[in-house]
């Protein structure tokens, strides 16, 4: 057996491997995920990622979460969970957050992280996002409709007590009227 296929071997399982790992990581559309070291740069953004959030995975690459889509508390909080992953070994998740995109707007998601083996010291750490963003428009909009649809039951309820009262108030004023002789005037009739 020569060495070298032996080696040619290791490579070409090693190509492997990562081409799989790749194929599995932008193989779900809808589940972004990065990498990130120690710093909470990033290190890898997927295509699902880039989608999310309105960033290319070249412009994300090296950057931290507060140059892309978190605020400086929000990053604060990041960073504390990777040193609280780092020192229980225990991952985080999954958890709501609001996040920011590239133009601006509001997103949610569910967030997982945990940590994966780096190179000798080197730390790394998986964040995992799904993204929530349209179910939380479409439950506003249903809470919305909702009490839309209680107002106006209320408001049909008081119009529907409203017009019984008026309905007796007209009925006593009929009556009233009734017993008005012809020709004389109501204030002569009754005592107010």
């Amino acid at each position: 057996i020569c060495p070298f296929t032996d080696v040619q071997r290791a490579e070409t399982s090693l190509r492997l491997s990562d081409e799989r790992m790749r194929a599995t990581i932008d193989g779900r559309p809808d589940v972004a995920v990065q990498w990130y070291d120690r710093d909470g740069r990033v290190h890898l953004w997927n295509r699902a990622s880039e989608r999310m959030f309105g960033f290319t995975s070249e412009e994300a690459i090296g950057r931290s979460l507060a140059d892309l889509i978190y605020t400086a508390e929000q990053q604060a909080e990041f960073l504390a969970g990777l040193e609280q992953i780092a020192a229980t070994g225990v991952p985080i998740g999954p958890v709501e957050l609001t996040f920011r995109r590239r133009d601006g707007t509001s997103g949610h998601c569910s967030s997982t992280m945990f940590e994966i083996p780096g190179e000798g010291d080197a730390r790394y750490f998986v964040c995992m996002d799904v993204d929530l963003s349209e179910h939380k428009r479409v439950e506003a909009e249903l809470r919305q409709a909702q009490k839309e649809e209680v107002l106006g039951r209320l408001a049909g309820g008081m119009a529907h007590d409203f017009n019984n009262l008026l309905t007796a108030i007209v009925g006593f004023a009929e009556l009233g009227l009734a017993r008005v002789p012809r020709g004389s005037e109501p204030s002569e009739c009754f005592d107010f």
